[in-house]
């Protein structure tokens, strides 16, 4: 029972002609007078007034940022309205793109980093592609030296707004004055993370996290197309994943008599929970992106057999819909399991119910409760239910009332009662 209930808590680079390394350091040059990121930290909590500058189409982002500092009085200002006295006046977030008021992209240019011809220069890097963006948290204000600048760019606006729209759905503020001094971030994975040597107010290789020149492989499944990030492909644990990966979805097809998609799904490996973290603000050792249709798995010996359900659950998804209740999805996907958190879902349910340990039912059934509740115990009990169901109702007639079941309150005492005789023996 404690081993059940112990939930384990836990950014393609191209390469151009890069504008000269001395342009980028005279714009990092500061003069020795600069404060502290401490300073202009302490600065902004004595003032608590946060000056947003947004660009078109991106108000919907500032107000996010807006609704997140509660704590603070935040004045939202169009950049085509903003005027050079505005932005030195209080701590400010500039959030846009190709910026339109020459007030604005004066002060942008002043800033040590470049976005040109798709590429973004900053520091030593240079990173190209689509769907980057770049973030800056507490530098010095170039208009006003004392008080901090935030940023928050990209080639295009609605690269911004997909960003914060991701960002939304994961439950991720798309800005914190908290975070390190830089981020880049692309397809909404992390590329690089660091802070500023506070003296020259340049990056400091020392502190930075970067990705982008990780060694990754491709490899392509029958089932999934799985993207290997920093993880060796050749080890056993890699393999078993992948094996365990391609196995569950033949068994899932099987069963629902269903073709293949017609497109893999992605799989992104990573070799841990720290990595993985790193790159999406997500720790988990397992997760399944339904919004953009991939999977996020940790490959290591650590949590072998634990990864296991997400990239089964995204496949039932593409193939049946999203059902009604929550523990049906969760079930389904860990029936399809051999060796869930080690020795399997029907090992933990019998030992959770041999305990009196069990969750009701009518709490399993229910979303919220069920989303509320441990991963662990509830992963293991909606498998073992949903086990119980096909084969009291048979396969064909669960597949139809997967999508849209809901028990009567007559129907809900009977079914537990049957289960937890199931779970006895």
């Amino acid at each position: 029972m404690r081993k059940i209930l112990s939930c384990l808590a836990l950014l393609n680079c191209l390469s151009c002609q890069p504008q000269p390394a001395s342009n980028l350091a005279a714009k990092a040059e500061v003069s020795s007078g600069l404060p502290t990121r401490e300073e202009l930290l302490q600065q902004f909590r004595n003032e608590r007034h946060l000056l947003i500058v947004y660009g078109d189409g991106l108000e919907s982002v500032a107000q996010q940022v807006k609704q997140r500092h509660r704590r603070t009085e935040c004045t939202l200002i169009p950049e085509g309205e903003v005027s050079r006295g505005q932005l030195k006046t209080s701590a400010l977030l500039l959030i846009g793109a190709n910026w339109a008021n020459p007030v604005a992209r004066e002060l942008v240019s002043q800033l040590p980093f470049d976005m040109e011809e798709g590429i973004l220069q900053f520091g030593s890097h240079h990173i190209g592609g689509a769907n980057t963006v770049f973030c800056l948290s507490f530098y010095p204000n170039p208009l006003a030296r004392a008080l901090p600048i935030g940023l928050i760019t990209a080639f295009d606006p609605g690269d911004i707004l997909r960003f914060y729209q991701q960002r939304k759905a994961e439950g991720f503020s798309v800005y914190n004055w908290a975070s390190m001094g830089y981020e880049v971030y692309q397809n909404g994975q992390r590329l690089l993370m660091g802070a500023f040597d506070e003296k020259k107010w340049e990056p400091d290789s020392s502190t930075e996290f970067d990705f982008t020149n990780a060694r990754d492989t491709a490899m392509a499944g029958r089932y999934f197309n799985f993207f290997l990030h920093q993880v060796p492909p050749a080890s056993d644990q890699t393999r078993e994943l992948i094996n365990n990966c391609e196995a569950h979805a033949e068994k899932i097809l099987a069963f629902c008599q269903a073709a293949p998609l017609s497109h893999p799904i992605p799989c992104h490996l990573y070799p841990s929970l720290e990595q993985k973290g790193l790159r999406l603000d997500n720790t988990q050792p397992a997760q399944a992106d339904f919004s953009r249709g991939e999977v996020h798995l940790v490959a290591n010996e650590i949590f072998r057999g634990r990864q296991a359900g997400p990239e089964n659950a995204l496949l039932l998804r593409q193939m049946l819909g999203r059902p009604k209740l929550e523990a049906m999805e969760r079930g389904l996907a860990l029936y399809f399991t051999d060796n869930w958190q080690e020795k399997g879902y029907a090992y933990w349910a019998a030992r959770l119910y041999q305990s009196g340990n069990i969750a009701p039912l009518a709490e399993i059934l229910d979303n919220e409760q069920f989303n509320n509740g441990s991963p662990l115990v509830m992963g293991c009990l909606s498998a073992s239910f949903v086990d119980f169901l096909i084969g009291h109702w048979g396969r064909r007639l669960f597949l139809e009332r997967y999508a849209s079941w809901r028990p009567s309150p007559e129907e809900l005492p009977r079914l537990e009662a049957s289960w937890h005789e199931n779970l006895s023996k």
